[in-house]
């Protein structure tokens, strides 16, 4: 996917949102999105380095981020902490609200329940699965 596909399909997601509330919020949200996703591009190139000390505080860079797709997924809990922290951190001036804030982040999953257990009989409410690679390119 070329950045024209990532801009693409993210606006299509976010325009589809109800929690995004106009064309300015959405272009921020966006603009802001792509920075990271370009910016923690060049600084993983610039980390080999051995003297290089990043810009972006870990837990904030996009390879943070991405880290969901690692992992057997993540709860609404963990996400909205992440959020929070972000958004007190980067001073969001229109912060998304919990309710919609969980309904947007079922676009970035294939899946969602209200209620699971795991094998190891750990129960889990408001899951999150299935990170959807196909909305953004590792190759940016």
């Amino acid at each position: 996917m070329n950045g024209d596909a990532l801009v693409k399909s993210t606006t299509k997601i976010m325009f589809g949102d109800a929690g995004i509330s106009g064309t300015a919020q959405y272009m921020s949200q966006l603009i802001w999105i792509l920075f990271l996703k370009v910016f923690d591009a060049k600084e993983e190139e610039w980390e080999l380095k051995k003297d290089y000390v990043p810009v972006i505080p870990q837990g904030f860079r996009f390879r943070d981020w991405a880290d969901l797709k690692k992992e057997d997924g993540t709860t609404l809990k963990a996400a909205w902490e992440m959020y929070k922290t972000y958004a007190d951190e980067a001073k969001l001036p229109y912060p998304m609200q919990k309710r919609l804030f969980k309904e947007e982040l079922k676009n970035y999953f294939w899946n969602f329940e209200d209620r699971v257990v795991k094998d190891d009989g750990t129960k889990l409410l408001s899951h999150y699965s299935g990170f959807r690679l196909d909305i953004f390119d590792e190759d940016l």
